[in-house]
């Protein structure tokens, strides 16, 4: 019993991992021009005063 549960926690897991991992939330570069742009937004300064 033991071992059957650890394989379907174990096939649960892996099928939640993977899909999450397929959201196509990245960044691309082709190596010509490539930056990126990211607007002024106070919640980004790491810099506290």
């Amino acid at each position: 019993m033991k071992k059957n549960l650890n394989k379907i926690l174990i096939l649960f897991f892996a099928t939640l991992t993977i899909g999450f991992s397929q959201n196509n939330y990245s960044l691309s570069f082709d190596g010509v021009d490539d930056y990126v742009l990211v607007g002024h937004n106070e919640n980004l300064n790491l810099i506290t005063e």
